[in-house]
């Protein structure tokens, strides 16, 4: 992982690093009750990415419900 770390910091993805970093700590800290190490890296941007979708996936269903509204409001008036 530090092999990793460091070549995200040479390619200047800070963001990686901060993630690698970061799932370290925490793996090092005992914060989860896991004691997988990949749990600590996978899980938060797994996380991340159904909060992400879940707002993607509402905002397309209140966009086609409003378009239904607006097609019956058209053929009711």
């Amino acid at each position: 992982m530090g092999f990793v770390a460091l070549l995200m910091l040479w390619l200047c993805n800070a963001l990686a690093v901060w993630m690698l970093a970061i799932g370290t700590l925490a793996f090092a800290l005992r914060l989860k009750a896991s004691e997988n190490y990949w749990d600590y890296l996978v899980d938060p941007l797994l996380a991340g990415y159904c909060v992400v979708a879940g707002l993607m996936q509402f905002k397309l269903w209140e966009r086609a419900c409003s378009r239904i509204r607006r097609v019956r409001q058209q053929l009711w008036h």
